[in-house]
């Protein structure tokens, strides 16, 4: 999404992310319009995104721990949106 925007022609984006996010995009590209749904309104950002980082991800990469058990067609439902995601990028 980042190198979408700063490789794309189009100068106005509608943008819906958490804000950190939205804050590396315009330091991308300061010649670009992001419209967003809330701006300013760190309240709408997920929580438990920002317990991410690179070391979490890592250890869990590595020990395949917290293991995550779901129902196979709410998996399937799921995998949907992060497809469409991975080919826009």
């Amino acid at each position: 999404m980042l190198n979408f925007i700063s490789e794309s022609d189009v100068k106005e984006f509608i943008v819906v992310t958490e804000s950190g996010i939205l804050y590396e995009m315009q330091k991308r590209n300061p010649d670009k319009v992001l419209y967003t749904l809330y701006p300013s309104q760190p309240e709408h950002d997920c929580v438990n995104m920002k317990k991410n980082n690179l070391e979490n991800i890592y250890n869990a990469l590595l020990t395949e721990q917290p293991e995550l058990l779901m129902d196979e067609k709410l998996r399937q439902q799921a995998l949907v949106p992060i497809q469409r995601m991975l080919e826009m990028s």
